[in-house]
């Protein structure tokens, strides 16, 4: 049985898509839907885990609310993906050094998500939040990291980076879907990534997600943050 895990904001939301597109899945799973409206829980990564202390089934996928299965069989394919890679963790988008890897639709507009549409599995550094899949065993090998991750960003990213160093492997498989979402970058974001950088600069030079890629160097990381922001102020006072 597959567990799927989500922590939502917006019943209607999560009930009109998420839901819905489970509800049509020719395959046996539960949904644990953590309603979180009245901020009951400070960050995902502790939702997402007393989610799956309740979760009951052998495969577990953390999915944001704003997700939509086009395919019927959309889950069993994770299912299949799952157990043809063992000891990996299974996602829609993902980041390496070349860029962007996903086939599935963001936004109002429907518009593609990744730099590159993927045609079988491709190994990447990270995977995006918005959908993960992997074995019951894998995720008690890792678990959401929520001194590191503590608001409502990057917990996939930091899990992908400590479960490279137990040989996890983080995947991108061929599968369409759609995400209302086309995310975004906030200051809870960088206070995040700052955190994650510290925890993974030893073993990295950079930290790669689908929002952003930052050099783990801390002279570099300001000077970047310091550009950007003088780019966003410049583009207000000049109408770009």
């Amino acid at each position: 049985m597959i567990s799927i895990i989500c922590c939502y904001n917006n019943k209607s939301v999560f009930e009109q898509m998420l839901k819905k597109s489970i509800d049509n899945q020719d395959i046996e799973c539960e949904l644990i839907g953590i309603e979180n409206v009245n901020n009951k829980f400070t960050s995902a990564a502790s939702a997402l885990n007393y989610g799956a202390s309740l979760a009951q089934g052998d495969y577990y996928i953390f999915a944001h609310q704003d997700i939509e299965f086009y395919d019927e069989n959309f889950l069993k394919s994770i299912v299949e993906y799952v157990d043809c890679n063992q000891n990996s963790i299974i996602g829609l988008a993902g980041r390496d050094k070349m860029g962007i890897y996903s086939n599935i639709t963001h936004g109002s507009q429907h518009l593609y998500a990744g730099n590159f549409k993927v045609f079988g599995p491709v190994e990447v550094e990270t995977l995006d939040e918005c959908f993960i899949a992997m074995s019951k065993n894998v995720y008690n090998n890792l678990k959401f990291d929520e001194k590191t991750c503590n608001n409502w960003h990057l917990y996939s990213v930091d899990l992908c980076l400590t479960a490279k160093k137990r040989g996890i492997r983080a995947i991108v498989v061929p599968l369409e879907a759609y995400h209302a979402s086309t995310g975004y970058v906030s200051k809870d974001y960088w206070k995040s990534m700052k955190k994650v950088m510290e925890k993974h600069k030893k073993d990295h030079s950079k930290i790669y997600s689908t929002c952003s890629v930052v050099s783990t160097n801390t002279f570099k990381y300001w000077y970047f943050r310091l550009l950007g922001k003088v780019k966003i102020v410049a583009k207000k006072i000049l109408h770009i």
